[in-house]
């Protein structure tokens, strides 16, 4: 049975406000013992925003909100060290709505934003 191994790639965030996106960024190293028994996803986990994610400048695809778990097979492009970035849609504010009694922390829009982004790793036992 193959084992995983879990990196939650919570935080330093880099992001840009433009236009009519927000561009996040994260750097990381490759994981360590890599061979060709262990496979890398990175794994982006209910996003609630629609954009493109890229490893090192190749375009990966799209993530939606919505769809629960997006996974991402990186074997081919992890270098030893690597850039994620990350452009979403700007969330559209509703006029309705009432405006929250707390505003979102930066580091709590990206959660909010992104959901959970992390690598598994798996092992071939």
């Amino acid at each position: 049975m193959p084992s995983v191994h879990t990196i939650r790639l919570r935080h330093p965030w880099r992001y840009e406000r433009l236009s009519d996106r927000i561009r996040y960024r994260r750097r990381f190293k490759r994981p360590w013992g890599m061979d060709r028994h262990v496979e890398v996803d990175l794994v982006f986990e209910g996003p609630a925003s629609t954009g493109h994610v890229y490893l090192n400048g190749v375009h990966l695809g799209e993530i939606a909100a919505q769809r629960g778990v997006i996974r991402f097979w990186i074997n081919e492009i992890l270098q030893l060290n690597n850039e994620i970035l990350v452009e979403l849609e700007q969330p559209q504010v509703d006029a309705d709505q009432p405006p929250r009694d707390q505003p979102l922390s930066d580091e709590g829009l990206r959660e909010k934003m992104l959901g959970e982004v992390r690598l598994e790793i798996t092992v071939a036992c």
